[in-house]
């Protein structure tokens, strides 16, 4: 039952997370090259990297990836004659994109925090596009704040704080919630060490 239950989960949420991504990325690419290199470029962005992993699995990355691609795909320029003129109704999705994010995954605040600062600094109408995007974003906040209020007993406060697990929670402990400055030999071992490909095997198996 326990499996069952996890595997309709996953489907529920990474699962369509993962077509969403796959569907984002083949409009954004659409809007700038020829259906069939959007196609391959799509394909690829989603069977190519671990987005595929992780929408078999029931974890926030692949939904934070989705929401992230659902604002680019409302703020992007390309889609109307007026460029970063966007319409109240794009805004306010855009806006509920942005603040979904972070509630599957913390960390996606910066990337999305980013996207709309990006927005808003070539925006003619600052101020009007600022609004939307927070009336948007309203409701999944105070939805996710409610729930760390009543989980964890503040809303600023995460699951990470209560980590059972010696080794991940002295990691969690470092830095801002676990970011600490980038070193050298940890993007070396991201990018050419064997142990993440190591890991990757044995999970297929």
């Amino acid at each position: 039952a326990y499996q069952q239950s996890l595997f309709l989960c996953s489907a529920l949420t990474s699962g369509i997370a993962g077509t969403c991504v796959g569907l984002c990325v083949f409009e954004l690419l659409r809007r700038r090259t020829r259906l069939r290199a959007a196609l391959i470029g799509s394909i690829f962005a989603t069977l190519g990297t671990p987005i595929y992993a992780y929408a078999t699995s029931f974890y926030g990355h692949t939904p934070a990836a989705a929401f992230l691609l659902g604002a680019l795909v409302c703020l992007d320029p390309c889609r109307t004659p007026k460029g970063f003129d966007i319409s109240e109704q794009r805004l306010r999705w855009a806006g509920l994109c942005l603040a979904c994010a972070p509630g599957c995954e913390y960390m996606t605040a910066a990337p999305a925090a980013l996207i709309a600062a990006l927005f808003l600094w070539r925006s003619p109408r600052r101020v009007h596009a600022l609004t939307h995007l927070a009336a948007g974003g309203l409701a999944p906040v105070l939805l996710v704040s409610t729930y760390q209020w009543l989980a964890f007993g503040a809303p600023w406060r995460t699951g990470y704080s209560f980590i059972t697990n010696p080794e991940f929670r002295d990691g969690q402990a470092k830095g801002l919630l676990g970011i600490t400055a980038l070193r050298p030999e940890a993007l070396y071992g991201l990018t050419f060490g064997t142990n993440r490909g190591q890991i990757g095997r044995a999970s297929c198996r």
